[in-house]
């Protein structure tokens, strides 16, 4: 995947669409691109004959979203990211969804409430190599909680008309971003103890 991101980000520094300093970086937006565009049609190629495309595009907005302004916990390689990618949301869509959407719709509720409030509180981890200040962090601290808003009130709106639907796989991604925040906070603060 790196080599034809590389060829693609080479292609287009010759014909002058970008200068030769920003090749990295270009090369790094094309592979993420590539990487996506991958992940989306190999989890579409699962999905789609289960018939939990609505689940997992719930699922799978939601963890895009907040793990934009929250970072985590990343694997090694982008092939561990793709399999940990498409695992996830296979369990969730098909293990752990449809066994939520058998609680009551109190018990779902309440418990994605301690999990909103969760969310408000939890410190971002980015990699130290991104090098963010504290006000890129703020910024994104805000953003995250707007977002946050914005999700609760979609919750809300639809209980009415999704029953507990789209708060259970709302609720599914929320989870799996707070897991790999903490797990990337646990592990830089073992990493600074070294």
């Amino acid at each position: 995947m790196h080599k034809l991101a590389y060829q693609i980000a080479s292609h287009s520094v010759a014909r002058g669409w970008i200068s030769d300093d920003d090749l990295a970086i270009c090369c790094y937006a094309v592979e993420r691109r590539l990487l996506s565009a991958f992940f989306f049609l190999v989890l579409s190629l699962l999905i789609v004959p289960l018939g939990k495309v609505p689940e997992a595009i719930i699922f799978t907005s939601v963890v895009l979203a907040f793990r934009q302004r929250m970072g985590g916990i990343h694997a090694r390689n982008e092939w561990e990211c793709l399999f940990i990618s498409i695992s996830t949301v296979m369990v969730s869509v098909v293990v752990l969804g449809p066994l939520l959407e058998q609680l009551s719709l109190l018990a779902i509720c309440v418990l994605n409430a301690i999990l909103i409030i969760c969310t408000y509180f939890l410190e971002p981890s980015y990699p130290p190599q991104v090098h963010f200040d504290q006000q890129v962090i703020d910024a994104n601290t805000n953003r995250k909680n707007v977002l946050l808003a914005i999700l609760a009130i979609l919750q809300i709106i639809s209980i009415k008309w999704l029953n507990n639907f789209f708060v259970v796989y709302s609720s599914l991604g929320l989870l799996f971003v707070n897991l790999t925040v903490i797990i990337g906070n646990i592990m830089q603060k073992g990493k600074e103890r070294m």
